[in-house]
């Protein structure tokens, strides 16, 4: 250790070019980075929401969210599955692998859901996935004091 203190000690002009040229390859690694404000976030979760209108939270855990629970957690790929039964509607949420091909899975699901049989009637269920990307970045509430509804439209145009 002492020999590679002294090398570094007695070549002064040598070191300081490592250190410039290990400085100019570190400012042209950032500089070649991408860089996104807001970058693209595919979140694979899949939700399936089914309408079963007049029945309680009960019912619809019963006879609605179970059934449908049962058939989708077959699917493979799915690290997890919350499920949520209110009164008049059922929702299930699965969560896949990141990379999972959410449409692939949605029909395969959709398969499995022609072998189901839910209440007569219960409404076909609906499947929605979330999509980060498509949400607002601001939103923004305008107020006017006359309630004048043309005048806050007029001024949301403005901005």
């Amino acid at each position: 250790m002492k020999e590679f203190l002294k090398k570094i000690v007695l070549r002064p002009v040598t070191i300081c070019v490592l250190v410039v040229i290990v400085m100019v390859l570190g400012v042209i690694g950032v500089s070649g980075m991408p860089v996104n404000l807001m970058p693209q976030m595919n979140m694979p979760f899949l939700a399936i929401t089914t309408a079963y209108p007049g029945a309680s939270a009960t019912a619809v855990d019963a006879d609605v969210t179970s059934v449908i629970e049962s058939k989708v957690k077959t699917v493979s790929g799915i690290n997890k599955l919350t499920t949520n039964s209110y009164d008049n509607v059922s929702v299930v949420v699965a969560e896949f692998d990141y990379g999972t091909d959410l449409k692939a899975k949605q029909d395969e699901i959709e398969e499995k859901f022609s072998l189901i049989d839910l209440p007569d009637n219960c409404y076909e269920p609906t499947f929605t996935t979330v999509d980060f990307n498509a949400t607002a970045v601001a939103t923004i509430s305008l107020y006017r004091a006359d309630n004048d509804i043309d005048q806050i439209i007029k001024d949301a145009n403005l901005i």
